[in-house]
């Protein structure tokens, strides 16, 4: 079974008039996306920001869930958020995940646009279940990532839905995904 990874890109992401732009975090999406990633088993999900002052908010965030007074107030939150690690770039978390396990991963993007070098949810499906090189989803904040992301990518998954509304949150892309991608098989 393959290592499952997340990474949620605030830099190397587009604006609403497509200039390339570096997004404020929330912190909605440190511990709500740190949730559905321990809920689906990934290994670690890392927040990406080039923003020193984003990661210490990351940081202090993901400090007062663990060691703070949220850890008592909701302590599984804290467990949640143990998967979650703070980095400045994508090439960092290619690294750390090609460090840990001597390949380099199978990037995935996601993006609400079709896009060429698709990969189907069930063909995704089958290669967590049935390969061993790690597998690392990257989501977009703001209007999604930019085209130097998109382009170091393997393969793009489709739009969670076709039409013209299609502007999630990120946290529910990222939940419909990973439910997609590793959840139960339906019967």
């Amino acid at each position: 079974m393959a290592a499952l990874y997340v990474a949620l890109m605030h830099g190397e992401v587009v604006g609403k008039t497509g200039e390339d732009i570096t997004s404020s975090l929330t912190h909605f999406d440190v511990h709500d996306i740190a949730r559905s990633c321990r809920t689906y088993g990934v290994t670690r999900y890392f927040v990406v920001t080039p923003l020193e002052t984003m990661r210490y908010l990351a940081q202090r965030m993901i400090s007062y869930w663990r060691s703070g007074l949220g850890n008592h107030s909701i302590p599984n939150r804290a467990e949640a958020l143990e998967l979650v690690e703070v980095v400045t770039t994508l090439d960092e978390v290619v690294a750390a995940i090609e460090s840990r396990h001597g390949v380099r991963p199978c990037l995935v993007a996601t993006s609400a646009r079709a896009r060429e070098r698709r990969v189907s949810y069930e063909a995704l499906r089958r290669r967590t279940r049935e390969e061993d090189r790690p597998i690392l989803l990257i989501f977009g904040t703001a209007y999604g990532l930019n085209e130097r992301v998109m382009g170091l990518c393997d393969e793009i998954l489709p739009p969670i839905r076709a039409g013209e509304w299609n502007h999630l949150s990120v946290r529910s892309a990222v939940a419909i995904i990973l439910d997609r991608v590793v959840g139960e098989a339906q019967g």
